[in-house]
């Protein structure tokens, strides 16, 4: 059973979710020409997955029978970071 998305997160810390998307979406847009549309998709979906803390019954039980505390790939970490990286901007 799927968790609380971001934004569902971010409201219950009191935060709007859906303005700081459209903010942000505007800051991609205006800085990001060519790529604005690209960027926002990213930010709508990232507000839309779950937050790395929460993880699934079967995460939980592969990470105790592997030792590993994190359950996301390398792969999703590099995602991550470049959208990050790309917010910095």
């Amino acid at each position: 059973m799927p968790g609380p998305s971001c934004a569902d997160v971010l409201r219950s810390m009191q935060h709007e979710p859906e303005l700081m998307f459209e903010s942000l979406k505007r800051r991609a847009e205006e800085y990001a020409h060519s790529d604005g549309e690209t960027i926002a998709c990213g930010l709508a979906r990232a507000f839309n997955s779950m937050p790395y803390l929460v993880l699934t019954a079967d995460e939980v039980m592969a990470g105790e029978a592997d030792g590993v505390a994190s359950a996301g790939s390398s792969d999703d970490d590099d995602v991550e970071w470049e959208l990050m990286r790309c917010l910095s901007f």
